[in-house]
């Protein structure tokens, strides 16, 4: 029996170490289309329960204004998605939030109309159109207290203002000086707000931004660089997006900020030295995102752990014939989701789930049980494995 067992674990003993075992692992579900042959699928947001919400092409028959598909508002609960557009009328919607009570944000447009876009809020079935400024308008982020956040337009121009729906009020959240031009793009559950301002009229060098306590703080960008914008902040107060970087040819850099407690001075740590975004971030600190490089200038799917870098196309558990390219949003339990190329080549979301890893002993040696384990998720071994194992123990008496 010892020797059946010693030649299973020494033919693989190279993929069982403990770095092996300790290295993130996912399954994908795809977030099927609306439409048929693959119309596309984009993801924005994920809850705890694992709901994701983002949009999707419905591959209509019907055209209007040249286009004969529309962006829908999609959730999907296990990979099956549910049309959300709120409107009867011709046009597109997308979601771009959920919280853990359900209730969902996003925005629409009808097409030829740019002067009718509108944010709305939609909980158990009810859509609730959210006022505005008296211009174009969109919802981008909600917390678990129903706190929303987003920018609209007023009604005489098309730069956009930074703004809180509260208990039915809308709050304008300000700009710069000598800014115009400013949007919300999250809040965490104690209601810190962050998104980019503009510091001169619409187009000049923008800063992320965070709003807290009624104040309006530049959170600056890397050094020699011009522009940064923030799209993320967690319950701790961390918050993730971008920044460019002086003398860089492509300049983005996936970036964190954070507040020095003893100072209470915010820094800037750049996550990469390759062209990179940073999307989102969860209560532990693991950052998603995008990085291209000269192999991948497309961009590839990213995770940022405990000041390590992964490459999410690594880290699947079976050869799925994806391609990764954008990881978008990742929730507390590690699920991530983003978009990329499916095995027809089309352009759709995906939901990565982490598979748990077994601990290994304290002497760090990889015991039979967690050798069979990691096979059994990298697809090695099929199921179930306990008759396999006790077949082998039978042949061997």
């Amino acid at each position: 029996m010892k020797l059946h067992v010693a030649c299973l674990a020494g033919a693989f003993v190279s993929l069982a170490t403990p770095e092996a075992l300790a290295q993130p692992s996912y399954t994908l579900t795809p977030l099927a289309s609306l439409g048929k042959n693959g119309a596309a699928t984009t993801p924005q947001a994920i809850n705890e329960a694992g709901r994701v919400v983002g949009k999707g092409l419905t591959a209509s028959e019907r055209c209007h204004y040249g286009l004969c598909s529309y962006q829908h508002a999609v959730v999907w609960s296990n990979g099956i998605p549910l049309d959300l557009h709120p409107f009867e009328s011709l046009g597109v919607s997308g979601v771009n939030d959920i919280n853990n009570v359900g209730q969902i944000v996003g925005g629409w447009d009808d097409i030829g109309r740019p002067d009718s876009g509108g944010a709305f809020v939609r909980q158990d079935g009810l859509v609730i159109i959210l006022p505005s400024l008296g211009g174009w308008t969109g919802a981008t982020a909600v917390n678990d207290v129903g706190q929303i956040v987003g920018w609209s337009a007023v009604a005489v121009e098309e730069n956009r203002r930074a703004v809180l729906w509260q208990n039915g009020e809308l709050i304008e959240l300000g700009t710069y000086p000598d800014g115009m031009v400013s949007y919300a793009q999250d809040i965490n559950e104690v209601g810190q707000i962050v998104g980019t301002g503009a510091l001169v009229g619409t187009s000049g060098s923008r800063r992320a931004t965070l709003w807290q306590g009624g104040a309006m703080i530049n959170l600056g960008t890397l050094s020699g660089g011009s522009q940064s914008f923030g799209v993320a902040i967690n319950k701790a107060g961390q918050i993730v997006g971008w920044a460019d970087e002086d003398g860089a040819i492509f300049a983005d850099r996936a970036a964190m900020w954070q507040q020095d407690p003893r100072t209470d001075e915010w820094t800037i740590v750049a996550l990469s030295h390759d062209e990179s975004r940073a999307h989102d971030i969860n209560d532990f600190g693991q950052v998603v995102g995008e990085t291209a490089s000269v192999d991948f200038p497309q961009g590839r799917a990213t995770l940022w752990d405990n000041g390590e870098t992964f490459d999410l196309n690594e880290l699947l558990a079976r050869n799925t014939g994806w391609t990764l390219r954008r990881a978008w949003t990742i929730n507390n339990a590690g699920q991530i989701a983003g978009q990329g190329w499916d095995a027809h080549g089309n352009a759709n979301g995906f939901l990565l789930t982490p598979i748990a890893r077994p601990p290994t002993d304290a002497d760090a040696d990889v015991d039979l049980g967690e050798l069979l384990a990691l096979l059994r998720d990298w697809g090695v071994l099929g199921v179930p494995l306990v008759p396999q194992v006790t077949s082998i123990f039978a042949e061997a008496e």
